[in-house]
C-alpha cells in the first residue's frame, strides 16, 4: 500500500510540472522588456535573375550594377542597423519588408553582426511583380512559432498584384501573440489615385482582427509595416479603426502609438522635403487584457542612418539621385518595447 501510495503522489506532482514550469516562467520574466520592430530595407535584392520576377535593376549587367560587392556591402549595414534597434541591441522580433527571397534573409541572420541573435525566418514568396516580399524573424529564446500563413494580397480588378499579408502567431513568455506584417501598395501614380488599393489591404487586415474577435480570441495582435499611409489616413482611420489613444468605449479599435510622432511632424521616410509616417506599429485591445505595459514607441535614426549625419537630411539610401552611395535604406527602423507585468487574474 506505501508503495501506491508513493506511485500516486508522484503522479500528482508530474502532473503539476507543467503549471510550476509556468509559474517559473512568469516569475522570471517578471519586469522583462520585449521589443519589435519594422523596418523597410529598401530593395534587399540578390544579384541573380529570377525569370518570374522583374528584378533587371538589380543584376550586374544593369544600371545599377548590381554585383557582389555591393550586395555584401547592403547586407552588413542592414546586419549593424538591425543589431542596435533595442537600446544597441537587436529587437526580440523583427518585420521585414522589401525582401527579394529566403536566401537574402539567409545571408541578413548569418551575418556575423546578427549571428549570436540566432534569428529564425518566417517568409513565403508573393506574387509582387518585382518579387518583393515581407518576412518576420524572431529570436527563438524569446518566441515560440506556433503557426504562420499568409493572405494572397492581389487586388481584385488590378492589373497588378502586391505583396502578401504575413500573419505569425507564437508565444512569448506566456502569451499566444500574432503578428501582421504588411507592406502596402504604393503612392506610386498620385497619393488619391492609389488610395483605394491600400483601403483593399486594410479591409483585409480588418478581417483578420474581426475572425478574431468572433471566435473569442482577444490575445495581442501587433500589426506593423510599411503601409504607405499616414497615422491619420483613411486606411487607417476609418478601416482599421486606428486611434492615437486606447479608446474604452471601442473594442474593436487600434492604438497607433505612432500617431503622435506624426502630428509633432516626425517621420520614417522622407519624400523631397517633407516627413512621412509610413512605418507604424499598431497594437489590438488584446494587449490591454494581459499585464503587458507599452514604454517606448520610437523611430531608429542614429546619425550614420542619415544620408547627411549633420544635417539629417533624410536616411542614408543605397542610391542617390541614380548613383551608387552604398547606404543603409530609405526607410528608418521603427520600433516599440513593451514591459512584461505578469499574467493577469481571471478576476482583474
Amino acid at each position: 500500500m506505501r508503495e501506491l501510495e508513493y506511485y500516486f503522489r508522484f503522479l500528482f506532482l508530474f502532473s503539476r510540472i507543467p503549471f510550476y514550469v509556468c509559474i517559473l516562467i512568469s516569475t522570471w520574466a517578471l519586469g522583462q522588456h520585449f521589443s519589435i520592430a519594422s523596418y523597410n530595407v529598401e530593395n534587399l535584392m540578390d544579384t541573380l535573375d529570377n525569370p518570374h520576377t522583374n528584378d533587371n535593376d538589380f543584376l550586374p549587367t544593369s544600371k545599377n550594377q548590381w554585383n557582389t560587392q555591393r550586395y555584401f556591402t547592403k547586407v552588413q549595414h542592414l546586419a549593424e542597423a538591425i543589431s542596435m534597434i533595442d537600446q544597441g541591441k537587436a529587437p526580440h522580433v523583427l518585420g521585414l519588408m522589401e525582401v527579394e527571397n529566403r536566401k537574402v534573409l539567409e545571408d541578413l541572420v548569418q551575418n556575423k553582426t546578427l549571428q549570436s541573435y540566432q534569428y529564425q525566418i518566417v517568409h513565403a514568396d508573393s506574387k509582387d511583380e518585382r518579387g518583393i516580399d515581407v518576412a518576420f524573424l524572431y529570436q527563438k529564446n524569446f518566441f515560440k512559432l506556433l503557426a504562420w500563413k499568409t493572405i494572397n494580397a492581389s487586388l481584385e480588378k488590378l492589373p497588378t498584384h502586391t505583396r502578401d499579408i504575413l500573419l505569425v502567431k507564437g508565444i512569448v513568455y506566456s502569451d499566444t501573440m500574432m503578428f501582421v506584417v504588411n507592406h502596402w501598395p504604393s503612392r506610386r501614380g498620385g497619393k488619391d489615385q492609389t488610395e483605394h488599393k491600400r483601403i483593399t489591404m486594410a479591409l483585409l487586415v480588418r478581417e483578420v482582427l474581426d475572425s478574431l474577435q468572433q471566435r473569442g480570441e482577444n490575445i495581442p495582435v501587433t500589426i506593423l509595416g510599411d503601409f504607405n499611409d499616414e497615422p491619420t489616413d483613411k486606411s487607417l482611420r476609418e478601416v482599421l479603426l486606428s486611434k492615437g489613444n486606447w479608446d474604452d468605449s471601442c473594442n474593436e479599435c487600434v492604438y497607433n502609438p505612432f500617431e503622435s510622432l506624426h502630428l509633432a511632424g516626425k517621420g520614417s521616410y522622407k519624400y523631397e522635403q517633407d516627413w512621412n509616417m509610413l512605418d507604424q506599429i499598431l497594437l489590438s485591445n488584446g494587449w490591454r487584457n494581459r499585464r503587458w505595459k507599452l514604454q517606448e514607441a520610437s523611430i531608429f535614426h542614429p546619425a550614420k542612418l542619415h544620408y547627411q549625419r549633420d544635417l539629417h537630411q533624410g536616411p542614408f539610401k543605397t542610391f542617390h539621385k541614380g548613383k551608387y552611395k552604398g547606404g543603409y535604406s530609405d526607410h528608418f527602423p521603427v520600433y516599440i518595447r513593451v514591459n512584461y507585468l505578469g499574467i493577469r487574474k481571471k478576476n482583474e
